[in-house]
């Protein structure tokens, strides 16, 4: 879950950085669909093989890979106006 949540904020923060270069800006997404969400855990050394640290620490290692594909609306940027003070 963390996984997906985390690549939602980068899709945004990539959306955001384009948007931008083309003077618009990211509003809601429309539509959100992972296309694929892997889990994969690290493994011992074979038996008989010394086991070292860093092979310890990698059986504890999970590497999480998700595609998610996302499509936000984007909107022209308002322009702000200056208040008038003169009365």
């Amino acid at each position: 879950r963390q996984a997906s949540v985390q690549a939602v904020r980068n899709a945004k923060h990539t959306a955001e950085d384009i948007a931008r270069t083309v003077g618009l800006h990211v509003a809601k997404a429309v539509q959100i669909t992972e296309e694929n969400y892997q889990e994969k855990e690290g493994a011992l050394a074979v038996s008989g093989q010394p086991t070292s640290f860093q092979n310890l620490i990698d059986a504890k290692t999970i590497v999480v890979n998700v595609t998610l594909n996302i499509t936000f609306e984007l909107k022209a940027k308002e322009r702000r106006r200056k208040k008038d003070n003169a009365q």
